[in-house]
């Protein structure tokens, strides 16, 4: 006799923040490239602009990682609140991520940004905390 086991959203959201950080490493592996994307012999790699190349990530002396204030209102303008539909304050609920973390070499800018709800956060970032790499 087999088991079967339920699915909670939690459960969701750490496979789908464990999909998205595969992603995030695949892409950072080709340094920016997209599938497909094949440069002549000899010649620099083709970027995509759609897809965030990795960076050298800039820190505080305690370790803390610089946000591009106008990265972040360049991506609410595009990507309205979706819990208010409103372009500027709070968003209740939900927080903007990095889709690529800047700590795994993620870009800080409006492509490599996503909204995500407060829990799904939480549990993508517990998630890339253990990642090798990141930091």
């Amino acid at each position: 006799m087999t088991q079967s086991k339920v699915l909670t959203l939690s459960d969701a959201v750490r496979g789908m923040a464990a999909l998205w950080a595969v992603l995030g490493l695949v892409l950072g592996v080709l340094g920016g490239c997209a599938a497909g994307d094949v440069a002549p012999a000899g010649e620099p790699p083709v970027v995509n602009a759609r897809v965030p190349a990795r960076q050298a990530v800039v820190r505080d002396a305690d370790g803390t990682i610089h946000r591009s204030l106008a990265a972040r209102r360049a991506f609410q303008h595009r990507h309205p609140c979706p819990a208010t539909g409103q372009s500027t304050g709070a968003c209740p609920g939900w927080v903007v991520d990095h889709v690529v973390p800047l700590a795994c070499g993620g870009t800080d800018s409006p492509v490599n940004m996503q909204w995500q709800t407060r829990e799904a956060a939480l549990d993508k970032d517990r998630w890339e905390r253990r990642q090798p790499g990141c930091r």
